[in-house]
Order: structure tokens, then C-alpha cells, then sequence
């Protein structure tokens, strides 16, 4: 574990166990948080900081090999608790937020940007027209393999990211989405983290199947 802070006014609050000797944290800059809640281990992972007044906060019971990078001022980026990530890049050049919800699960290769890093200008009026945007990702989402997810995206909770996928938009609740960029294929959906054995899909049933979510939109699975 390193933690290396070059700057004033910088706080940290992180558990002693919550770093893996791979874990470092490098912080160029002032005024920045750094928080990560109880119980959370971050792996093979890295926080490098080049700015001022950014927030990380990563909730409590999370397991996770990240790498955020800010070349920035003013960003922010929250995972909720109990979510995990095998392999996830997240990146701020603009001042916007990237906010994951509570369970979610992200697979490897994903990378989520709030900006497209290099200008893109009208050529008539020289403005700038590629302005960054935050993202946001609901609670018990699953992100599958070398997913992106881009500036502006939002996924709502419940729903399944299928491998590849380059996320752009809105993508509603409970349901797969899939391809370039990603479109609903299938409504109504809910995923577990459990794999139950093969069954004939034509006779499977959750009896009495009640699917719940709380006002902080926590799922409850309760037959």
C-alpha cells in the first residue's frame, strides 16, 4: 500500500486492511477527499489525483481492482456499497461525476470517461461542441465484459450491460442491453449473483416471486 500526498489540506479516511500492498493512492494537488467505508478491499487498484477539491468515496463491503485518474479540478466519483469490479478504469478530465449504486457488479476491461478527453470544435463558429457530462449507474447493475460506458450514459437498476457493449444513453430499468451502441434486447428482467443449477426453462418457476425495492432503491428478493 502507498499513499503519497503532494498537496495541502488533503483527507483520508481509509481503513488500514481496506489497501492491498498492489493498492497505491498518489494525490498532486489540494483540498481533495478520499474516502473508503469499512469492510472494503481494493486490490490491484490506483487513485491518481492531478487537481484540486476532487471526491472519491467507495461505500462500505466493496471488493474491488480500480483505477481512477482525475486531471482535473471539482470531480467526484462514488461507488456504493457492496459492489464489486474484477477490472474498471474510470476517468475525469472535466469537472463531472461518475456515481455507481449500491451491489452493483462490473466484470473486466470496463472503462466509463465524463469527457472525450481532446476538443471538438464547430468549424463556422470555433465553439467547442463535445462538452463532458456526468454518468450514473443504478443500484444492482451488472456491467459485463469490456463494457464501456460514455459520457452522458445512465443505466437503471436492475439491468444487465451484455459484453462489449459501448453504453451511450439512457438504458432503463431491469432489462439487457446489448451492442454498439447498446439497445434494449430484453425487458423485465432481474439478475442474482448466485448460479443455480440447469433447469428446463419451461417449467422453472420462483413461486410466489415478489421483487422489492426499498425507497434507496435496495433489492429484496423474498418469496
Amino acid at each position: 500500500m502507498t499513499i503519497k500526498n503532494r498537496g495541502t489540506n488533503n483527507f483520508f479516511q481509509i481503513n488500514d486492511r481496506a489497501l492491498s500492498h498492489k493498492a497505491k493512492i498518489v494525490v498532486h494537488g489540494n483540498n481533495n477527499l478520499i474516502r473508503v467505508g469499512p469492510k472494503t478491499k481494493l486490490g490491484k487498484s490506483s487513485v491518481d489525483i492531478d487537481g484540486n477539491n476532487n471526491i472519491v468515496e467507495i461505500g462500505s463491503d466493496c471488493a474491488a481492482n480500480i483505477v481512477l485518474k482525475f486531471r482535473t479540478d471539482n470531480a467526484c466519483f462514488r461507488m456504493g456499497e457492496k459492489t464489486t469490479a474484477i477490472d474498471a478504469r474510470f476517468y475525469f478530465h472535466e469537472h463531472y461525476h461518475i456515481e455507481i449504486g449500491k451491489d452493483c457488479m462490473l466484470s473486466a476491461g470496463i472503462v466509463m470517461s465524463v469527457s472525450d478527453m481532446h476538443n471538438i470544435m464547430d468549424l463556422d463558429t470555433g465553439l467547442r461542441i463535445n462538452e463532458g457530462k456526468d454518468i450514473v449507474i443504478g443500484d444492482h447493475v451488472w456491467i459485463g465484459f469490456l463494457v464501456q460506458v460514455m459520457k452522458g450514459a445512465r443505466i437503471g437498476r436492475g439491468s444487465i450491460i451484455g459484453t462489449s457493449a459501448i453504453v451511450t444513453k439512457t438504458i432503463p430499468e431491469y432489462c439487457i442491453a446489448a451492442g454498439n451502441p447498446a439497445k434494449v434486447i430484453r425487458k423485465n428482467v432481474f439478475w442474482e449473483r448466485r448460479l443455480s443449477p440447469s433447469v428446463d426453462s419451461k417449467t422453472a418457476r420462483y413461486p410466489a416471486l415478489q421483487l422489492q425495492a426499498s425507497w434507496e432503491g435496495e433489492l429484496d428478493f423474498a418469496r
